[in-house]
């Protein structure tokens, strides 16, 4: 009996793989951009989170959502149009993750 191992290697994609332009064009700039971005890659658990909580239980909604809505949203540091939207260019990503999670919120509730 022959047994082959098979490696694969995992080197993720950073900006300098990619064209600067074509990954600024297809990153959220605005709060509504955001959600239609969060929404588009949502699963079912995201929407029951959202529209069965009060929004009592905002802060925590925000802090189940946050890496999520950083992740999908496109939401890091060189992201000014967004967190400008958000509320300041230099403000926390938890921060802005917060701001839009409450847009998302609204937009079900």
């Amino acid at each position: 009996m022959m047994v082959v191992t098979i490696v694969v290697i995992y080197k993720p994609l950073t900006k300098k793989h990619m064209d600067d332009e074509d990954d600024d064009n297809c990153r959220p700039k605005t709060i509504k951009e955001a959600i239609e971005r969060f929404i588009e890659l949502w699963d079912n658990e995201d929407i029951e989170f959202l529209t069965e909580l009060p929004k009592s239980d905002m802060n925590f909604i925000c802090a189940n959502l946050e890496r999520k809505v950083i992740d999908r949203c496109d939401l890091s540091r060189d992201n000014i149009p967004l967190l400008e939207e958000c509320g300041s260019k230099d403000m926390p990503l938890k921060e802005a993750a917060y701001v839009i999670t409450r847009a998302l919120w609204k937009e079900f509730n």
